[in-house]
């Protein structure tokens, strides 16, 4: 999606300038937002991430992958992959997307300690493997506050969701 389509899109009536949905949905205040949907990855919310930990039939599907270098010492997403940003290249992530592929996984859930940097970028160089794989799955997110923000929410609450 370009930027003039976007203003179009929010200042224009549709019936001057018909845009597919989708580009009407999105906002200029969201960057993040932005930016995911040129990557090929969405963002997902931490209760989003629990109820599918939680869900029986999902859980086997979805891969959270953790991109924290040795901050990922503080805890941890249980059943995460360790895949530290510092050791990450193209080579790793056509890796991964091709195991995460062949083991069924049809969700990766990417983050860092905030999902700000680490977690995106390694989500859309991920993204970027599945396409020169010509691979379909899995969905590509970021964790929306990172594990911070999935720390705060369910340390007390949900303590078997953390490993330390």
């Amino acid at each position: 999606m370009y930027i003039h389509q976007l203003f179009l899109s929010l200042s224009l009536p549709s019936t001057l300038f018909p845009l597919p949905q989708h580009h009407i949905t999105v906002t200029v205040s969201k960057k993040e937002e932005l930016f995911a949907m040129e990557a090929n990855y969405k963002y997902m919310d931490a209760a989003e991430l629990v109820a599918l930990l939680d869900n029986s039939d999902q859980c086997e599907e979805v891969a959270v992958i953790d991109c924290r270098d040795e901050d990922r010492a503080d805890g941890w997403i249980r059943g995460s992959i360790h895949f530290p940003a510092a050791t990450q290249n193209q080579s790793k992530h056509m890796e991964l997307a091709s195991t995460l592929n062949e083991r069924g996984l049809t969700i990766a859930v990417f983050h860092c300690a905030l999902s700000q940097v680490r977690g995106p970028r390694a989500a859309g160089r991920f993204a970027d493997a599945l396409r020169a794989l010509n691979l379909q799955a899995p969905r590509v997110y970021v964790l929306r506050g990172g594990f911070e923000h999935f720390h705060a929410m369910y340390a007390d609450s949900r303590p078997d969701l953390l490993c330390c």
